[in-house]
């Protein structure tokens, strides 16, 4: 799994501002990743080149080459925890019919 730390903000970029980070998408381990986050270079790719990204893709790259995720995959849910039995409580009543 990847994780990506954004912020953002309603504005529309213009052409001269940039994102700026760290990949440690690369090494496996916890270790590996944390010494590419301490020493790593801070990479800057222009902000406004990300909407070009299919899928919303955000990296560290100017334009992501692939098909859409919606050609190889199918979502039959929405954005959801998978588990969320294990973390909610339902705490409706639930009524018979009479």
């Amino acid at each position: 799994m990847n994780v990506i730390l954004l912020s953002l903000s309603k504005s529309i970029p213009n052409k001269q501002q940039l994102l700026r980070g760290v990949d440690a998408s690369k090494p496996k381990t916890v270790q590996e990743k944390a010494g590419i986050l301490e020493r790593g270079l801070i990479e800057s790719v222009s902000q406004i080149a990300q909407l070009k990204n299919p899928d919303s893709r955000v990296g560290f790259y100017e334009h992501t080459e692939g098909a859409y995720i919606s050609l190889v995959a199918d979502c039959y849910q929405g954005l959801v925890t998978g588990d969320i039995e294990r973390f909610t409580k339902n705490m409706g009543r639930k009524f018979r019919r009479q």
